[in-house]
C-alpha cells in the first residue's frame, strides 16, 4: 500500500509542478494578446462608424473576454506544492541567442508601448549557444516582463551581452524602485513575493533553476547609481579546451574549486554536485590548462580535485608542477583514484591531503571538502 501511495504522490507532484510552470507562463503571452486586443477596439472607437469599425469592435470584445476566461481558469489551476525536476532536464542545441531574444521582445512588445517605456540594447548582431530554446525563452521572458512589470510609465529597461574567455554575461536593468538588501537574498526562493507584489513567485525561481541547468549563474549586480534593479545572468561557453566555469561570475565570493578529471562524465558529475553545494566550481579536461591558470592567477582555487590516472598527465606530475607555482603551492588536494595504494605508494604524501576512492560517494567527498574548505 505504501509503495501505491509513493506512486500517487509522485503523479500528483509531477501534475502541480505541470501546472505550475503552464500557468505561470501562459500568463506573459496572455497579457500581450489582451493589450493587443485593447488597442485594437481603441483603434475601431477612434475611426468613422463603418460596418468594418464595428466587426473590428465586436471581435476584440471577443478576444478580451476570452482572455479574462482564460486568466480566471488559471489561477484556479496554479497550485503551491511543485518540484522543479523537470526545469532541469534540459535539451541543448545551437541556437542564435540575439534572435531569441528580439522573438521574445515581438511578445511583450505591446506591454512595453502601453507604458511607454523605452528600449535600450546593447547586443551584438549574433551570438550562438549552446542552449534549450524554449526553456532559455522562458528565462528571458520572465526577466523582461518582471521588468516591465516594475519599470514605471516613460522609464527605462536596458538590454546588454558581454563576455570574457569562458562565458557570456546577460544584463537586464530597469529604472524600476530596485531591490533592498533582504529582498535581493530572497528573490529567487521559490513563492517567495515582497509585501508589495501580486504574484506566484515562481518566473524568478523557474530563471535560476533552467539557466543552472545550463550550468550558469543568476545574481543581482549592485548599480552604481542605486536606482533600478539589475539582474544579470551568465552563460558557458563551449569550449574545446575542457575549462568550463560552473555558476562563476565576476562578484562570486564563493570559494573555488577546480576539478580535473579527463573523463567527461565523471568530471561533468562531480563538478555539477559540488556546485549545488554552494561552491564555484572550474571544470578542467586538461591538466595542462589548469596549471596554466594557476600561473596567470585566474581565479585562484581554495581547493583542487584531481584524478590521478589522466592520458596527458598523470596526477603526480600534475601535483610536482603545481607546487612550482608560488601562489599554488599550498592549495590542499583531494587525489581520485580507483586504487589509494598506488597513490600512497608513488606520490609523496607532502604533495596532497587525502585520496577519494572510486566509485565516488558524493556525502563522504563533501564531507571531506568541508574539512579543509569550511561549510
Amino acid at each position: 500500500m505504501s509503495k501505491d501511495l509513493e506512486k500517487i504522490n509522485k503523479a500528483f507532484a509531477a501534475k502541480e509542478q505541470m501546472l505550475a510552470i503552464v500557468s505561470h507562463d501562459i500568463k506573459n503571452p496572455l497579457s500581450a494578446i489582451q493589450l493587443e486586443a485593447q488597442m485594437l477596439l481603441r483603434a475601431a472607437e477612434r475611426s468613422e462608424k463603418s460596418l468594418l469599425s464595428e466587426e473590428v469592435k465586436i471581435q476584440a470584445n471577443r478576444i478580451l473576454k476570452t482572455t479574462d476566461r482564460l486568466k480566471i481558469l488559471i489561477s484556479d489551476l496554479l497550485d503551491k506544492n511543485k518540484s522543479e525536476n523537470n526545469l532541469s532536464n534540459i535539451s541543448k542545441s545551437h541556437i542564435c541567442c540575439i534572435k531569441l531574444i528580439h522573438d521574445v521582445l515581438d511578445a511583450t512588445r505591446p506591454l512595453i508601448t502601453e507604458k511607454e517605456i523605452s528600449l535600450k540594447l546593447s547586443l551584438p548582431k549574433s551570438v550562438v549557444i549552446s542552449m534549450d530554446r524554449n526553456k532559455m525563452f522562458q528565462v528571458f521572458s520572465n526577466l523582461l516582463s518582471n521588468a516591465i512589470k516594475f519599470t514605471p510609465s516613460n522609464g527605462t529597461i536596458h538590454l546588454s551581452m558581454e563576455e570574457n574567455d569562458y562565458e557570456f554575461i546577460f544584463s537586464i536593468d530597469d529604472s524600476g524602485p530596485g531591490l533592498n538588501e533582504q529582498e535581493s537574498q530572497r528573490v529567487f526562493e521559490k513563492y517567495w513575493c515582497s509585501n508589495s507584489e501580486q504574484g506566484t513567485g515562481l518566473g524568478l525561481f523557474i530563471c535560476k533553476t533552467i539557466i543552472e541547468a545550463h550550468n550558469g549563474h543568476i545574481f543581482i549586480d549592485k548599480r552604481s547609481d542605486l536606482s533600478g534593479a539589475r539582474f544579470r545572468f551568465t552563460m558557458p561557453k563551449t569550449m574545446n579546451s575542457g575549462v568550463v566555469p560552473y555558476f562563476i561570475s565576476r562578484n562570486d565570493q564563493r570559494k573555488k574549486i577546480y576539478v580535473i578529471d579527463d573523463d567527461d562524465d565523471l568530471r561533468e558529475v562531480i563538478s555539477w554536485a559540488l556546485s549545488k553545494e554552494g561552491y564555484a566550481v572550474y571544470s578542467y579536461e586538461s591538466p595542462q590548462m589548469a596549471l596554466e591558470n594557476l600561473a596567470k592567477d585566474f581565479n585562484m582555487p581554495q581547493l583542487i580535485v584531481v584524478d590521478y590516472r589522466m592520458d596527458e598527465m598523470q596526477g603526480s606530475e600534475f601535483l610536482l608542477r603545481k607546487n612550482k607555482i608560488p601562489n599554488a603551492m599550498n592549495c590542499p588536494v583531494l587525489m581520485i583514484s580507483a586504487s589509494p595504494k598506488d597513490v600512497e605508494e608513488e606520490v609523496p604524501k607532502e604533495l596532497y591531503q587525502e585520496v577519494i576512492t572510486k566509485p565516488i560517494d558524493l556525502e563522504g567527498l563533501v564531507s571531506t571538502i568541508r574539512k579543509y574548505l569550511g561549510n
